[in-house]
């Protein structure tokens, strides 16, 4: 049995997370995608700690991919790697196509993902990409606004608790 190399590994994860954005089957996401994780675009960079959050945002895109006519959406692999000797860590890049036939809705764009093997499944924990969001919506209004409040909780709670040892 041949060993699976980190192009192979990296490609079938951008697969599987495609289909479930296509399919708007978002529940088996968390298979392939870790929380906490984080997105980072030209104009907006998230940190997604709860999978509920992940699930609102990947919805939202699902929606502006709709809204925008798209009919293909490809993500090809064009670089990866192990990054540990373990062989448990991977960083790639690949190049995003948003097309409706053959015309591209959104200009190609290149994006590099780091994964980690946890519980024996591949996840992707990080997601940079060279795209803006106003542009193409990766983060929604819906998914900002829900970040923003539960990162202003966190911020009343952290002060609550150094309050309190004072």
């Amino acid at each position: 049995m041949t060993a699976l190399t980190a192009q192979d590994i990296y490609q079938g994860n951008l697969d599987a997370v495609t289909q479930c954005l296509v399919t708007g089957n978002l529940t088996d996401v968390a298979a392939h995608l870790a929380v906490p994780g984080r997105m980072i675009i030209d104009d907006a960079e998230v940190h997604i700690d709860q999978l509920e959050d992940l699930l609102l945002m990947l919805e939202e895109q699902r929606e502006g991919l709709l809204r925008l006519g798209t009919t293909e959406y490809h993500r090809i692999c064009t670089q990866a790697e192990f990054t540990n000797p373990m062989g448990t860590a991977i960083a790639g890049k690949h190049r995003t196509y948003v097309l409706r036939g053959a015309t591209y809705l959104v200009a190609p764009y290149p994006c590099e993902q780091w994964l980690a093997l946890q519980g024996g499944c591949w996840r992707g924990h990080t997601l940079k990409c060279n795209v803006r969001n106003r542009d193409y919506s990766i983060v929604g209004p819906k998914t900002a606004a829900r970040l923003r409040a539960g990162q202003a909780e966190a911020t009343k709670m952290q002060k609550e608790s150094r309050d309190a040892k004072d």
